[in-house]
């Protein structure tokens, strides 16, 4: 296992038993059990991983899950080789290589190849350890290559979700270039009408202002002939006045004459017949 903290890993495995137990849920059951046993095995607990294995192995049984038997088998097989029983370790290891084909499990029957490759060789079984070792490679490069074919579709995935979204990212930067040019010429002609508004407005403005400075002037110039007209009348009925005036004093002067002369003739014809 790749876990390192075992015991903590160990008390996670216990809880998720537990429940799977108490719940009647065999498959699960059974892979907590494979689990149990291979910390416990990486613990140096062989007997404990021997427990839970060989209990694991009477549930994969009765499920009939050939997948659990073999990873069960390999497994048992692996502990038999660290305990010594190499003819038990055998035993096992076949099975679980038989199962594993039968589950169509590569990860299981690679498993049991590498484990009997091991055991062949620390047998002094050199020919089949060196043909055990082949096929756990060609295995293993099978499995490499699917992973890696399976890496190539999920990049391939990934770059065509990429090329996706960049095409729908040029798509709506398409449409916000649009909508901008829209707006801006939407702008424009909005800048048209006002101007031509302002335009209009200003030569309406203009002329009330030209008709108004016009009339101002008309109605200047009419009262400028009526002052000259009205001094004109004033100067002439000023001098006709003074006329009469001048003309009225020559006549009272006249008539006083007048009644001067006509008084002294009178009292001249006076003293004539007095004399």
């Amino acid at each position: 296992m790749d876990l390192k903290d075992y015991p903590k890993a160990l008390v996670h495995v216990n809880r998720a038993n537990a429940i799977a137990e108490e719940l009647g849920l065999k498959d699960r059951l059974c892979e907590g059990l494979i689990n149990k046993g291979m910390i416990s095995f990486q613990q140096g607990n062989q007997r404990e991983a021997l427990t839970c294995f060989l209990k694991a192995k009477t549930l994969a049984e009765e499920l009939q899950n050939k997948n659990y038997q073999a990873h069960v088998s390999n497994e048992l097989g692996r502990l038999y080789i660290q305990q010594s029983a190499n003819k038990e370790a055998l035993t096992s290891l076949l099975q679980g290589l038989e199962q594993a084909k039968q589950a169509n499990s590569p990860d299981a029957e690679e498993a049991a190849h590498h484990l009997l490759a091991d055991l062949y060789y620390s047998t002094n079984r050199f020919k089949e350890a060196y043909d055990e070792y082949l096929l756990y490679h060609a295995l293993y490069d099978t499995s490499a290559n699917a992973a890696v074919k399976m890496q190539l579709i999920d990049m391939e995935g990934k770059y065509e979700n990429q090329q996706k979204e960049t095409e729908i990212a040029l798509l709506k930067k398409d449409q916000q270039l649009k909508s901008i040019a829209l707006q801006e010429k939407n702008t424009f002609q909005f800048a048209i009408l006002v101007t031509l508004a302002l335009v209009l407005v200003i030569g309406i403005l203009s002329f009330i202002w030209f008709r108004s400075i016009s009339k101002a002037r008309r109605q200047l110039e009419i009262e400028r002939m009526r002052n000259h007209i009205a001094q004109d009348l004033h100067d002439d009925i000023g001098s006709t006045l003074s006329s009469i005036n001048m003309i009225s004093r020559m006549n009272s002067q006249r008539s006083v004459e007048w009644k001067y002369k006509h008084q002294f003739r009178t009292n001249r014809r006076s003293l004539r017949k007095n004399a």
